[in-house]
Formats: C-alpha cells, sequence, structure tokens
C-alpha cells in the first residue's frame, strides 16, 4: 500500500506546479503504533497552522495534546 501512495503523489506533483511538499495525516489504531512511529515530537509546541506548514516542508512530526499551542479566548 505504501507504494500506491508514492505513485499518486507523484501524480499529483507532475500535474501540479507546487512549491511546497503534499502533507499527509496519519491517524493512529492503537498506542502500539504509535510508539513505533519513526517520527518525532516537536521541541516545542506549536500551532496548526505551523504543524501544517512544517509537514509541507517534509518535517514529519508527531502532534499530540501536549504538543499543539492553543490559543486561548
Amino acid at each position: 500500500m505504501e507504494n500506491k501512495w508514492h505513485e499518486t503523489v507523484k501524480k499529483i506533483y507532475s500535474s501540479l506546479d507546487l512549491d511546497r511538499k503534499v502533507v499527509g495525516i496519519k491517524l493512529f489504531k492503537n498506542e502500539d503504533e504509535f510508539k513505533n512511529e519513526e517520527s518525532l515530537l516537536p521541541a516545542k509546541k506549536m500551532n496548526y497552522c505551523l504543524a501544517v506548514a512544517s509537514a509541507s516542508k517534509g518535517h514529519s512530526n508527531i502532534f499530540v495534546p501536549k504538543t499543539f499551542k492553543i490559543r486561548k479566548k
């Protein structure tokens, strides 16, 4: 299945003139999947927009509630 995604992304890049990378989100089904993930927790808290911008530059991070910066009203 992994290769199937690679082919889809190649088609997107060849069809569109993108300055940034395509962003994908992976949801974990259980804690074991989460623990086996090779991505890193970010060093600082960041908001959603910054997380998406980071991903579009090719960075792979894991986000959990303690790593998100939430604006309080």
